[in-house]
């Protein structure tokens, strides 16, 4: 190992001296001078090449990234100070400070423009991500420099990038920049609400930057530097960098489920076994897990472009807001999902969400749709009672201040005994015209599928949703509410009215008999 003294009679006007612990040949050394030029020199003997910094340049690179980090970037790593520690040790965590602000604003912005926004509060964030991610820009910015991270596939320089990071996201999360779970960090609220714009504005002055860094740094490796040492202590190895080195993002993680930002290859190869609906999005799969086989249901969300969204939007304009955005429709998938199964409720287990293609792999759940229940009523009194008591489930899903958004028949189903919500893209926080919206579009859709053959079974089911509703200490408000003429224009042409009219008096008198 080379010594501070050998260093020191090298450099006797260094102010700070490093090694960079990242175990490759040669090893690197930085020296911080006063002086204003940069150089590089290899010790063949010693076996040790030292890169001369200027003070003023590497504090510049650290704050402003005047060469596009490509002096920093030496800090983003471990280090043994020979001189200067406190100094050296200040640089590095100003440095990475803002690297990590940098990596988080960078992540958020994705997830925004992709309309996920709300899925953010849920991202879990290792302490390794923001160095990695960082890294991994820089190869494909600056390949030549690969040899320096190589030594990465070293689980042990690995670990000890992760516990040096994981103590400075500690202090960020004290200043409330991240909020701590589990070994993993998540945004703050604070972070997420800050406009996003002024990351975009701070990014694209990095950028240009970054843009003069490399070429100063390249013009200075060609006439300053020795283009056979060059090749000496920059050569590209033949390795395979690590997974996580080339795509950071699968170390990210949402609550309870698997995150993807690419298609897996274990969907890729799945087997397609139907398509559950002439405009559903959603796909019945088997997939080989471990060697066994699973069903899970695929379901895509479609872009708001689709002729489906467009004609749902403006239909359902006087009595709710439809959301048609896939990002948001995904994130409400998953965070009701999340908040329902928590609170009791049959829901599915999401598995997997699938970020460049809007896709979540959720639980095949066999059962016995509601709308096919709803043909039994009123003859059978079992049917009668699963009715009544989707009503309850109604108020209770209310009660908890969610509204479904998509309450048809169909996204309900029996199982075991239990009415599960298959369905949840439309989900939000519910206000009482939500909660109205959810008590109407039933009902309606009900109409318009029994009209023509059973009027009667829309009229009973009507009486029976509602008196479970108001017997669960559902709020009034909500079935009033859900008689105003608003909630039956989305279905004005497709619905008999007086059919309606007779759904709208059940609904006032069983509100007014409670």
């Amino acid at each position: 190992m080379v010594s501070i003294e050998e260093l020191q009679k090298l450099y006797p006007e260094a102010i700070a001296i490093a090694e960079i612990e990242l175990n490759i040949k040669p090893r690197e050394f930085i020296i911080v001078v006063n002086r204003p030029i940069m150089d590089i020199k290899l010790y063949k003997e010693l076996d040790i090449y030292t890169f001369i910094i200027p003070k003023k340049i590497l504090e510049l690179d650290v704050k402003y990234s005047v060469v596009g980090e490509h002096i920093a970037e030496s800090l983003l790593f471990p280090f043994r100070t020979l001189k200067g520690h406190d100094y050296l040790l200040d640089l590095a965590y100003k440095y990475r400070q803002r690297v990590i602000i940098e990596v988080a604003k960078d992540l958020a912005t994705e997830f925004i423009t992709r309309g996920l926004k709300s899925l953010l509060n849920y991202l879990l964030i290792p302490p390794e991500y923001f160095v990695l991610k960082k890294i991994s820009e820089r190869i494909y910015l600056y390949p030549i420099r690969v040899s320096m991270y190589k030594s990465l596939n070293n689980l042990e320089i690995l670990r000890k990038l992760k516990s040096e990071y994981k103590s400075l996201l500690d202090q960020l999360a004290q200043r409330g920049y991240f909020i701590k779970e589990d070994g993993y960090y998540i945004l703050s609220p604070e972070l997420i609400h800050k406009k996003y714009l002024s990351a975009l504005k701070y990014k694209l002055t990095t950028s240009i930057f970054t843009a003069l860094g490399f070429a100063t740094r390249a013009i200075k490796d060609l006439l300053r530097f020795n283009i056979s040492l060059l090749k000496d202590i920059y050569t590209v190895p033949e390795f395979t960098l690590p997974e996580w080195l080339k795509t950071p993002e699968n170390l990210l993680k949402l609550k309870h489920t698997e995150l993807f930002f690419t298609t897996p290859s274990i969907l890729k190869r799945s087997k397609l076994i139907s398509r559950l609906g002439a405009l559903s999005s959603s796909e019945l799969r088997l997939v080989n897990i471990d060697g066994s086989e699973h069903h899970v249901i695929v379901k895509r969300f479609a872009a708001f472009t689709s002729t489906k969204w467009i004609a749902a939007s403006i239909l359902g304009i006087p009595a709710t807001r439809i959301i048609a955005s896939p990002g948001q429709r995904l994130a409400n998938e998953y965070i009701y999902t999340m908040l329902l199964k928590g609170k009791g409720f049959c829901v599915p287990k999401i598995y997997a969400v699938i970020l460049d293609s809007y896709m979540l792999v959720k639980e095949y759940m066999e059962g016995k749709s509601l709308i096919k229940i709803a043909d039994s009523v009123p003859k059978d009194s079992k049917a009668c009672n699963i009715i009544y008591k989707l009503g309850k489930l109604l108020a209770e899903i209310h009660k908890n201040n969610v509204a479904i958004g998509d309450s048809k028949f169909e996204n309900f189903i029996l199982k075991n005994g239990n009415i599960c919500i298959v369905d949840l893209e439309q989900a939000r926080e519910a206000s009482l015209r939500d909660k109205a919206w959810d008590i109407a579009e039933m009902l309606y859709f009900l109409a318009f599928e029994k009209q023509i053959r059973s009027p009667s079974i829309v009229i009973e089911c009507a009486r029976l949703i509602a008196s479970g509703y108001v017997n669960s200490e559902g709020d009034l408000r909500v079935l009033k509410e859900a008689t105003k003429p608003r909630y039956f224009v989305p279905f004005i042409g497709f619905i008999n009215p007086q059919l309606a009219r007779k759904v709208i008096n059940v609904l006032k008198n069983v509100s007014k008999s409670s």
